[in-house]
């Protein structure tokens, strides 16, 4: 007799699952890609907003001509111009519009700019505008002219003696300082007060 042939039984893995079958995978997938979304429209709304700001700071600069009277205050996030008739004493005029990364060409200018994220937008070079027989000091919004008075005036004050409207330190008498600029061209003769 012969023995009956058992059949052996097949071993079988057990089938893994595909990994694009994964629930679990799927779900990083969807947080993952979730959270991707979320930091792009932030950036995108981030950098609209600065371009806006830009936008903005661009237009203000824009709205003050060469030529305009201005003049200087302490505002909410720093000093703020404000157009003004050119009998204001003090009152600065605008000599140049120029790009952020120059400079203002003599060291006589004030110069305003606006900044965005550490970034200045655009300047404008400002020339001062002085009266004739008027004491003034530095020290103002944004290191400003201020006007003083004569018989009170501190050691850094100056007082007007000429004013000529045109861009020559000759016509200065010899006992006085010529303080000029090119645009618009315009000289002044200073001196120490008098009380």
């Amino acid at each position: 007799m012969t023995e009956p042939h058992l059949a052996q039984p097949v071993l079988t893995t057990p089938e893994k699952p595909m990994w694009w079958k994964n629930r679990k995978f799927w779900t990083v997938v969807g947080v993952i890609l979730a959270i991707a979304l979320a930091a792009g429209r932030f950036v995108l709304r981030e950098h609209r907003a600065e371009e806006r700001s830009r936008h903005s700071a661009e237009k203000e600069l824009d709205s003050f001509a060469v030529g305009d009277c201005v003049t200087m205050s302490q505002g909410k996030s720093g000093t703020d111009l404000t157009k003004t008739g050119c009998e204001v004493d003090p009152s600065y005029t605008v000599g140049l519009h120029i790009d952020a990364s120059a400079e203002c060409s003599d060291g006589k200018y004030t110069q305003y700019s606006i900044t965005i994220k550490d970034a200045a937008v655009g300047k404008l070079c400002l020339a001062k505008n002085l009266v004739v027989g008027h004491c003034y000091q530095q020290g103002g919004p944004g290191g400003s002219t201020q006007l003083v008075d004569c018989a009170k005036a501190g050691e850094n004050a100056y007082r007007v003696v000429q004013r000529f409207e045109l861009d020559d330190e000759k016509r200065c008498p010899e006992d006085t300082t010529p303080s000029r600029y090119s645009a618009p061209p315009r000289t002044y003769c200073l001196a120490l007060p008098t009380g």
